[in-house]
């Protein structure tokens, strides 16, 4: 990852930046907009995800991602 805001749902789920995130659910991802493709489905009511995550130097984790709103930049 990029960037990681304080507070926010990839912070309360442990992800760090320069971590890198693999796959969600059983879904690989290769890329931030192949990530952002699969969090954001139009209908789908998920509330939480499982991602895949890689970080540096420490291995592999799957953590639970409760999703929060997109917000604008």
């Amino acid at each position: 990852m990029n960037d990681v805001t304080a507070g926010g749902p990839a912070d309360k789920a442990g992800i760090r930046p320069g971590d890198v995130i693999t796959a969600v659910g059983d879904t690989p991802v290769t890329d931030t907009q192949e990530l952002q493709r699969t969090l954001s489905p139009p209908t789908d009511p998920v509330r939480w995800v499982t991602v895949t995550v890689t970080h540096p130097g420490s291995g592999t984790d799957e953590v639970t991602v409760t999703l929060g709103e997109l917000q604008a930049s």
